[in-house]
């Protein structure tokens, strides 16, 4: 069985960036995590946003300019 490769990346060109409850703009906002963290990207990205997990219990979507794969 085929194990799939987690994927982390970094917050970067921003101070800090919102984690949106959805991937849409005026979403609630989860939280907010500051460049340089290192996130699990979820997703592939849409035109905006890439799914990303925060921590095992915080879960959402970042924009997708504001997210730097490792």
């Amino acid at each position: 069985m085929a194990t799939k490769k987690i994927k982390f990346g970094r917050i970067v060109d921003c101070e800090e960036a919102k984690v949106l409850d959805s991937p849409e703009i005026g979403s609630p906002i989860v939280c907010q995590i500051k460049a340089g963290t290192r996130i699990v990207i979820l997703s592939k990205p849409n035109k905006k946003f890439i799914g990303v997990g925060v921590s095992h219990s915080v879960l959402g979507f970042v924009e997708k300019e504001y997210v730097k794969a490792e």
